[in-house]
C-alpha cells in the first residue's frame, strides 16, 4: 500500500522533532490544521509547501510520493533558470490551478500535487525564456479550465 500524504507530512514532523501543534504554531496555521493535514483531512496549501521547501522538504515527495523526503533539486538540476524562479513558479502554479478546480466547484484529485510538479518541472525544462515560461503556465492553467467545464 502506498504512503498518503498525511503520512509524508507526519515523517517530516517527526524528522524535525515536532509536535501536531508545534508544527501548526511555527507555520502560523489555526491550532489544529497540521492535525488535519496528517488525517488527510486537508492538504497544505502553498504557504506550507513553500516553507517546507526552505527547510529543504522535496515538495514532489511531499505531494506525490515521488522521490525522496530531501530536495535533490530535480527541476533546479535540468533547468536553466535559478532556483529561487523555479520555486516561485511551481508554487505560484499549485495556487492557481487550485483556484481553478475552486472556480469549477470541483475537489483536485489526489495526484494534484504531483500532476502540477510534474507540468512544470516539464515547462522549466523546455522554456528558453521567463516570458516563455509565463505563457505555457497560462496556456497549461487554460487547458485545465477547459478540462473541468
Amino acid at each position: 500500500m502506498s504512503e498518503t500524504m498525511g503520512t509524508r507530512l507526519r515523517r517530516i514532523r517527526i524528522s524535525l522533532n515536532r509536535t501536531q501543534a508545534d508544527m501548526s504554531r511555527d507555520l502560523g496555521l489555526g491550532a489544529s490544521t497540521w492535525q488535519n493535514y496528517e488525517l488527510g483531512t486537508s492538504s497544505p496549501n502553498p504557504h506550507v509547501l513553500s516553507a517546507l521547501s526552505k527547510q529543504k522538504f522535496n515538495i514532489n515527495w511531499i505531494l506525490s510520493g515521488v522521490g525522496g523526503m530531501y530536495q535533490t533539486n530535480f527541476i533546479a538540476d535540468s533547468s536553466s533558470f535559478p532556483p529561487e524562479f523555479n520555486s516561485k513558479v511551481l508554487e505560484q502554479c499549485y495556487h492557481d490551478a487550485h483556484d481553478v478546480y475552486a472556480k469549477a466547484k470541483q475537489t483536485p484529485p489526489a495526484s494534484f500535487g504531483g500532476d502540477i510538479y510534474r507540468e512544470v518541472a516539464s515547462i522549466l525544462n523546455t522554456a528558453q525564456t521567463e516570458s516563455e515560461v509565463q505563457t505555457l503556465i497560462r496556456h497549461y492553467l487554460g487547458k485545465l479550465e477547459q478540462s473541468l467545464s
